[in-house]
């Protein structure tokens, strides 16, 4: 099937969650990034997080496009699933992050009764086994890559210099 007014061919995608360092603080991987930046420079104020058991396979927004690209360049147009293969709860993503800065996740963040989304997805898990065999695809970076990457991108955004 063709894109008519631009000849393109038609394919699914399913893309998991992709996160850059410069996605908008509304999104919870920034919003968790930021605050433990903050309390780390010496900021009082908690995180407010709804469910933590949420999980998700995190991946790196530039693979994504990458990807993406890739499926546009492919002889044939196909169904792909984009993701890194690896699912982890939004406790280990908070944590991992406020481990990066030397802090205990458990004594910054609050649950919020408020903050639950009762339509939220528990899991979500994808198998990128096909865009690997078939375009060449995989990612750069898996969950930990993307925290590191947040991480600094949010100490330099705060302190004001570049974290090694």
């Amino acid at each position: 099937m063709m894109l008519d007014y631009l000849g393109w061919p038609e394919a699914a995608r399913m893309v998991e969650t992709g996160v850059a360092r410069t996605i908008a603080e509304r999104f919870v991987t920034q919003k968790i990034a930021r605050a433990a930046a903050r309390i780390a420079a010496g900021h009082s104020q908690p995180l407010r997080l709804g469910n933590i058991a949420v999980e998700r396979d995190w991946g790196w927004a530039p693979d994504y496009v990458d990807a993406m690209w890739r499926m546009l360049n492919a002889e044939q147009a196909d169904d792909f699933v984009i993701a890194t293969g690896r699912t982890v709860s939004l406790e280990y993503f908070a944590r991992r992050i406020f481990e990066w800065f030397d802090l205990s996740w458990e004594r910054h963040v609050v649950i919020d009764d408020d903050l639950l989304r009762p339509t939220d997805i528990l899991t979500s898990r994808a198998d990128p086994q096909k865009a690997h065999r078939v375009l060449g695809w995989r990612p750069s970076k898996d969950v930990d890559g993307v925290i590191d990457a947040l991480c600094q991108a949010a100490a330099q955004s705060v302190v004001g210099q570049r974290v090694t």
